[in-house]
């Protein structure tokens, strides 16, 4: 199947082991549909658009970067 955004050959099988749903309505490669995502969201800590998902919400460059750091353990 081809992707509806970037072209790219995928398979709904791509899906399996990551945390998205394969969207029918709308056949897009798993990395197309992230950014679909991200592009709607914001950082959770400042008005900067969202470059990152986690399970604890969406994060810009420096905040995801702060934000690994926390879950790491490694906050000094």
């Amino acid at each position: 199947m081809k992707c509806k955004q970037c072209g790219c050959k995928f398979s709904p099988n791509d899906f399996d082991g990551i945390d998205d749903e394969f969207n029918e309505a709308f056949p897009c490669c798993p990395d197309c549909q992230e950014g679909n995502r991200l592009e709607k969201e914001s950082c959770e800590y400042c008005d900067q658009p969202a470059t990152h998902e986690t399970p604890d919400g969406y994060f810009c460059d420096d905040h995801y970067d702060e934000y690994a750091e926390h879950i790491s353990g490694r906050v000094e």
